[in-house]
């Protein structure tokens, strides 16, 4: 659970941790709201990401709870 405030703007998260196979081909399904789905490595993610995607995975790599 986080609490954090960015840009002016307040953010209340519930971080879950999810164990999924990646196999298989992604499908974009709304095309018109959605340009591409792909798999990534955990140390290969695209950036920008936001603050609390950041703060999530730096507290995974850790083992320690981000509490702001």
């Amino acid at each position: 659970m986080s609490n954090d405030r960015e840009d002016g703007r307040h953010y209340t998260d519930a971080d879950t941790k999810v164990v999924a196979e990646s196999e298989g081909t992604p499908v974009v399904n709304e095309p018109n709201r959605l340009e591409s789905w792909a798999w990534y490595p955990l140390n290969s993610l695209p950036s920008p990401q936001f603050l609390r995607v950041e703060l999530t995975l730096n507290s995974y790599r850790s083992g320690k709870l981000h509490i702001p």
